[in-house]
């Protein structure tokens, strides 16, 4: 029997910003399909029915048994846990919004994934979130230290001319040109290819197809603070 949580009704949604392309949203229980808590598909709440699934027993993570602020988030667990969903790649530019908490950090983890030979995102190397193009291929590095247990509400806008990473709003380091990649991401948990399993809590995912204004970033940013029981700094 799944556990009632929390709702809360926000003026602002993620949909009210164009180009959004992915919302994932593990406190909305009615986007979940699970069989004893494990789940086999997280349903895309932006309208382009990029849903989540993992049809493998075993590689399905939980829901029901953890929380962040009192709200229901999803479990992985650092091995073999992973969802894909249908494949975003932009024309020019990605803003990527992702509220999770790690369980253990120190060794290479991809929150958001890509497929091969393009970015990655929320990867954890040596305690700083990164967005890469491979394990080994670094695209921009941030400069926060991340512990076990923390919790991580980043911000990452990538496109041709730069990127730049957002812990809670505060910057956490930019650059001003790219190494050749494809901003294109298909997986969450897990890089796409099934390595880099992410250990932790997963609550929210929300990605759009362009890079989002300061103004606008803060709207998504305070949307997911007040829900999430954080702080956001605004740009």
């Amino acid at each position: 029997m799944m556990t009632a949580f929390p709702v809360t009704h926000y003026s602002f949604k993620p949909t009210d910003i164009s180009s959004l392309a992915l919302w994932l949203d593990a406190s909305d229980l009615t986007t979940i399909t699970q069989v004893s808590n494990a789940v086999s598909q997280w349903n895309d709440k932006s309208g382009n029915a990029r849903n989540a699934t993992q049809s493998t027993g075993a590689n399905q993570p939980i829901t029901g048994t953890r929380t962040l602020n009192g709200r229901n988030v999803l479990d992985f667990n650092g091995s073999s846990h992973t969802m894909n969903y249908t494949g975003i790649s932009p024309a020019s530019g990605l803003t990527v919004f992702y509220m999770a908490s790690h369980d253990t950090v120190g060794t290479v983890q991809t929150l958001i994934g890509g497929a091969s030979g393009s970015a990655a995102f929320g990867l954890v190397n040596t305690n700083t979130h990164r967005i890469v193009k491979t394990a080994v291929v670094q695209i921009l590095a941030g400069t926060a230290t991340i512990t076990g247990g923390s919790i991580s509400f980043y911000t990452a806008t990538t496109q041709s001319s730069g990127n730049k990473l957002f812990l809670a709003g505060a910057a956490d380091n930019s650059n001003a040109t790219n190494p050749s990649y494809t901003a294109n991401t298909s997986s969450v948990g897990s890089g796409s290819l099934g390595t880099q399993f992410f250990d932790g809590r997963v609550a929210e995912v929300v990605i759009y197809t362009k890079i989002l204004s300061n103004p606008e970033l803060n709207l998504v940013g305070q949307y997911m603070a007040q829900k999430w029981g954080r702080t956001w700094t605004t740009i």
